[in-house]
């Protein structure tokens, strides 16, 4: 908020704020470079700025078309599929970019970051994806086999237990699971 000085002249009283009646005092979220606004992406940070390089950016995952800025509250959050881009940007353009469909995807609005898109361990994609704000549609791997490792596309990428080797395991992690077949089957 500007400072209120109170000036008494001719028995009237005049409120002005102080920038009108200081030299080198601007209005809150300018800089004293001659009262420029802080640029839109960017936020006034503190009493004191004197350049534009004083102006705080928007945060990675956010971007602001608020030009003058007094605070970090006007930048507004990349949207649910997208993530940061550029931190300090005007637009939702420079700012954001959307996550790579099927291979990550991003359910929180203003973040820097996409979450990859892939299953754990003992699990495998049911399909592919193509909606970046929700995560991928998981299932277990089936009885007599096991998903070793994290990123499995399809229920075929499942490690099958070896010959002579049996599972009833659901959604199995390791081949320990594999118990060696009884004799004669």
């Amino acid at each position: 908020m500007p400072l209120i000085v109170y000036l008494i002249s001719h028995n009237a009283l005049l409120i002005l704020p102080c920038y009108d009646l200081l030299p080198h005092s601007c209005r809150y979220g300018n800089i004293v470079d001659g009262c420029t606004a802080c640029p839109a992406g960017t936020y006034f940070v503190a009493v004191g700025a004197k350049v534009v390089g004083d102006c705080g950016n928007c945060p990675l995952g956010t971007w602001s078309d608020v030009k003058g800025s007094p605070s970090r509250t006007n930048c507004k959050g990349c949207p649910a599929g997208k993530r940061g881009k550029v931190g300090g940007q005007a637009t939702l353009a420079a700012g954001c970019v959307a996550c790579t469909p099927g291979k990550e995807y991003q359910n929180i609005a203003g973040q820097a970051t996409c979450v990859p898109a892939v299953c754990s361990k003992s699990t495998y994609a049911t399909s592919t994806l193509s909606d970046v704000t929700r995560p991928p549609q998981c299932a277990q791997c089936p009885e007599g086999t096991y998903g070793s490792v994290p990123g499995l596309i399809n229920m075929e990428d499942c490690s099958k237990c070896s010959a002579g080797k049996y599972s009833k395991v659901v959604g199995a992690a390791t081949p320990a699971t594999c118990q060696l077949c009884p004799p004669g089957r």
